[in-house]
């Protein structure tokens, strides 16, 4: 343990002590060959992310009502048309959130393609 502070310091008197300027730099900008840069333009992944954001929100607040209700049914004793039915809610849910999110997380691959 000693022998590293020792290191270290040695080090830092050297740094501290040594007060000479540091050499000249090339400070600028290079030249182009006046080519235009290509930007994308990503305005066409709005519509597609507000989508799926739509499908995300909206199937993730069906989710839990549809959970609740299906909870309340199972609790109640109601008849199984009623529970089967919140049921297939709750899956068509589960395939809107799963939809809404490959969608966003594809949106570029998607606007591409389109182009």
């Amino acid at each position: 343990m000693a022998g590293r502070s020792t290191t270290f310091d040695n080090y830092s008197q050297r740094l501290l002590s040594n007060f000479s300027p540091l050499a000249p730099s090339k400070i600028g900008v290079e030249a182009t060959d006046e080519e235009e840069q290509v930007i994308s333009d990503d305005r066409r992944l709005i519509p597609i992310v507000f989508v799926g954001a739509i499908m995300l929100c909206g199937s993730f607040f069906l989710g839990l009502y549809s959970a609740e209700r299906l909870a309340q049914c199972r609790l109640s004793g109601l008849e199984n048309a009623k529970r089967n039915r919140w049921f297939l809610l709750s899956l068509l849910s589960l395939f809107g959130f799963f939809c809404g999110g490959s969608l966003m997380l594809l949106a570029p691959w998607i606007s591409r393609c389109a182009a």
